[in-house]
């Protein structure tokens, strides 16, 4: 250890000491930036001292860590480029130091007192006594450094930023943004029914006879409804399905825009009305058209079902065929989510029997800028087989169908391509890797040609994420190899439209 009293330090500098440095040409001390311009963080910091440490001349080995940068405590770190240790004026010089301390944390040009915070993306960062950041260190749902890893790497997509989900963990994704719990056992285990659809006139809903079991429909709740209709249309054995096709061309019109949930672990009941409305939109050839309410399923339909905190397919079908929903303009989305403490908000449309299994509405829109309060409701659901071109036939024939599917961390990320999920988290600690179940409504299928040749064969499905996540509100995804269990777990459903419905709308 040497110190330089302050009698000798005009002696010192001067006497070429310092000059070592430039004589060594300018290497990564000399190009590194001042330490303390802005004032000297964690000013009461013993670095020298509590390492008895002072240097003569330049001593590049004489340094030591400072809040994710290195201090010195030799001469040459008090030169016009200072990166000298807080301590190193009073305790290697005995003079006082020549920049003011900072009394907080600095984060992009501005100081924080102690105990401020910031938030980086997901994580809180707190400003800690000694001027240093404390961030909590939680897997974020935007993940930066997962998305260059996706995009260097070549899986056949592209990942991206997509604003609405920035700032919150990936837990809370999990949480907020899927919703749809499996279905039980006795539901996954229920026979695939394969029927043939007895029309009495272009996607009218005739004489329909049902060819598979009982428990092949889903939504009898615990009462043993007999099924009297079931709409999956036969594939007939070397029958060739097209290389693509997608709903919204074979029915302009009638396929609607993918809603946006929000916040909202809610994906059982969006996904249902969207496929709910299609599918009515379809086999009323028209006459009816309507976005029909996932609120009205998410404050309605409350047996064994929590909401925005999570719900079952087949009991939302259930609902739809015995109660019915109204559109969403007369019973809109109340936005109602995000782990809200209260009680989730009241039902406000209810309905009695008319007659004929058919129901009306006995209360007023939510909405009082729109009257039409009409009931609209379903056929029991019914599971397709797990092949993918029983999905196509049916998707070709009926209209969209909804799907089960496991999302995992980089699905969020998701902005074009066809997905596949991706290996770039397995080297990770284990809380990067979660996923949840998700619902979807598959509304075609494709192909494209690699660059290597081979052919990729894909699905197009609509999320409920908004029009801004993804492919304007829609992804494509592997499809013969039931990629995130998405062939696993298929239905369709008819709408249930007579002829006094269509002369009615």
């Amino acid at each position: 250890m040497w110190r330089c009293p302050l009698g000798l330090l005009l002696l010192l500098l001067p006497a070429g000491e310092l000059a070592l440095g430039a004589q060594r040409g300018r290497g990564r001390r000399e190009l590194a930036p001042a330490l303390h311009l802005r004032g000297i963080r964690d000013a009461g910091g013993r670095y020298c001292q509590e390492q008895d440490l002072c240097c003569r001349g330049r001593a590049d080995d004489c340094a030591l860590p400072y809040l994710g940068a290195t201090c010195y405590c030799d001469l040459f770190c008090n030169r016009t480029v200072s990166d000298c240790c807080p301590d190193f004026w009073d305790f290697c010089l005995g003079v006082p130091p020549p920049f003011p301390p900072i009394q907080g944390c600095m984060h992009r040009g501005r100081i924080y007192p102690v105990l401020g915070t910031y938030w980086d993306n997901c994580n809180r960062c707190t400003c800690q006594e000694k001027g240093q950041w404390e961030c909590d260190q939680e897997p974020c749902l935007v993940d930066e450094n997962m998305i260059k890893a996706i995009n260097q790497g070549n899986y056949g997509w592209r990942a991206g930023n997509h604003s609405a989900f920035w700032g919150m963990t990936l837990d809370e994704g999990i949480r907020y943004r899927l919703g749809t719990i499996r279905p039980s056992s006795s539901v996954t285990n229920m026979n695939e029914i394969h029927v043939i659809t007895k029309h009495r006139g272009p996607g009218l809903l005739g004489d329909l006879q049902c060819l598979g079991p009982l428990r092949g429909s889903l939504g009898q709740r615990q009462e043993a409804d007999r099924v009297t209709f079931s709409l999956q249309t036969v594939l007939s054995p070397g029958e060739v399905l097209p290389r693509a096709f997608e709903a919204s061309e074979k029915w302009p019109n009638l396929i609607h825009d993918p809603l946006d949930q929000g916040n909202c672990a809610g994906s059982w009941a969006f996904s249902t009305a969207a496929v709910a409305s299609d599918r009515v939109s379809i086999h009323s050839l028209g006459h009816m058209t309507p976005v029909l309410s996932p609120q009205n399923l998410l404050s309605c339909d409350t047996h064994n079902q929590q909401g925005c905190r999570g719900g079952r397919l087949d009991g939302a079908w259930w609902f739809l065929r015995r109660r019915g929903v109204v559109s969403d303009h007369c019973y809109p989305f109340s936005g109602h989510g995000w782990d809200e403490a209260g009680s989730a908000p009241r039902c406000m449309m209810h309905s009695r029997a008319m007659g004929r299994g058919k129901r009306q509405a006995t209360a007023r829109c939510p909405s009082s800028y729109v009257h039409a309060n009409d009931i609209y409701q379903v056929t029991p659901a019914y599971r397709l087989g797990s092949n993918e071109k029983e999905i196509m036939k049916e998707l070709m024939e009926n209209g969209p169908v909804q799907a089960l599917m496991e999302v995992h961390e980089d699905f969020f990320l998701y902005q074009s391509g066809i997905y596949s999920h991706t290996p770039v988290s397995l080297g990770r600690p284990e809380q990067y890797r979660h996923h949840g179940t998700h619902s979807v409504k598959i509304t075609g299928w494709g192909q494209e040609t690699l660059p290597d040749g081979r052919t990729l064969k894909y699905w197009t499905a609509a999320n409920s994420w908004g029009p801004a996540w993804g492919e304007r509100g829609h992804f494509r995804i592997v499809r013969g190899a039931n990629e995130c269990d998405i062939e696993s777990f298929v239905l369709g459903v008819w709408g249930r439209v007579g002829m006094e419905d269509m002369g009615h709308h």
